[in-house]
């Protein structure tokens, strides 16, 4: 069965203004699925996941170029970014709108490659698993979450949000598929993409994240956790930053706020994986894991990078999160589920003490516990 995804409308849209559309994301998160969904007559797919076919691009990538002719999708192609001049240069010389459809993980050196050599000719969107809504169907307000909606959130907390565990006739064992997921994701994408050389260690790394998703990123802790240097474990956090496994959360700063703590926020995207990699039973640990997560697909969703930031002083004051849009300042309160309402809000003005306007705040909890 397959799964309307929100961002289609967000792809639509790339492809009918840029010649190039390049598709990011987590391993899992069914790109390959949606754009098959969207394919136009005609469209030829070629696929980087076959090792063959990506040694004669990477020895002669021209000779490869002349044998294709657009429109065609291209699966991995972070695995020949040399293929990228002479993309751009096809849209140059023809600048046809939809030309190039390029699917890749969430690679950093990925975008930076794309930003030098494509310049306005192409349209990136990043997908993300899957949001409640297109899990069940219904719409849901954050901000006013019912018990019977709670009941939901906690199945997707500890299932995750990765649409091959979802649908009717397919065999939905999650740690089966996360058994899967992970050698697949440490074969293809750890020792294949990268200098790791010890998936093993790595995985034990990935654990040890899991188990502090939402706490302030702690590169000694994460270390000593694993048994590796802060310097070889800050460059694997951003390998699973870039790999869209993980998400920061970056603080916020102001020139009046004297005593911030400047260190970014980790959430797993996704809390199956989550739940999965640390053991965790319990739902309501990975709710606030889960309510970052949902509310940076919904903005992904649109095309628009989420402009999110968290707050926390040496005081140990903290806002979960402050929204940055329209050159307002949204402050966000995420009350984990089972637990009362602290009126935090009351208790921190730091903001108003400093002159610094911000809404009123809002807090994302269950409405029964308020």
């Amino acid at each position: 069965m397959n799964i309307k995804r929100n961002i289609e409308s967000t792809i639509r849209n790339i492809n009918n203004n840029y010649s190039v559309l390049m598709l990011t994301g987590a391993k899992g998160t069914g790109r390959r699925t949606l754009l098959k969904m969207l394919e136009d007559d005609g469209r030829k797919y070629f696929s980087f996941d076959d090792k063959e076919l990506r040694n004669i691009v990477i020895e002669n990538p021209d000779v490869f170029f002349e044998c294709i002719k657009p429109p065609v999708a291209i699966i991995g192609i972070q695995y020949a970014l040399n293929l990228m001049p002479y993309i751009n240069q096809y849209c140059a010389k023809n600048n046809n709108n939809g030309d190039f459809w390029l699917v890749a993980t969430h690679m950093c050196d990925l975008f930076d490659n794309v930003g030098r050599t494509m310049g306005d000719n192409v349209g990136i969107a990043h997908m993300m698993g899957l949001t409640y809504e297109e899990i069940t169907g219904e719409t849901l307000d954050l901000f006013n979450i019912d018990i019977v909606e709670e009941n939901e959130i906690n199945v997707q907390i500890l299932r995750g949000s990765m649409p091959a565990l979802y649908g009717e006739g397919i065999d939905n064992s999650r740690d089966k598929y996360f058994d899967e997921y992970m050698q697949e994701f440490l074969r293809e994408e750890i020792r294949g993409m990268t200098t790791v050389t010890d998936i093993i260690l790595f995985r034990k790394f990935m654990i040890s994240a899991a188990k502090r998703s939402g706490e302030l990123v702690n590169y000694a802790v994460l270390a000593k956790d694993v048994g590796i240097s802060q310097p070889t474990a800050k460059k694997w956090l951003s390998l699973l930053v870039s790999a869209g496994i993980i998400g920061l959360i970056q603080p916020f700063s102001h020139p009046k706020l004297t005593r911030i703590i400047d260190v970014p926020r980790m959430y797993f995207m996704d809390t199956g994986l989550c739940s999965y990699l640390a053991e965790i039973k319990k739902p309501e640990k990975l709710f606030k894991t889960w309510v970052v997560a949902e509310m940076i697909k919904r903005y992904y969703n649109k095309g628009i990078k989420p402009p999110f930031y968290h707050y926390r002083d040496k005081d140990g004051k903290e806002v979960d999160l402050i929204i940055e849009e329209d050159s307002q300042l949204q402050p966000i309160e995420i009350i984990d589920l089972g637990k009362k309402v602290k009126d935090r809000a009351k208790k921190f003005n730091g903001f108003a003490r400093k002159n610094i306007a911000v809404n009123d705040w809002k807090i994302i909890t269950v409405n029964e516990i308020l």
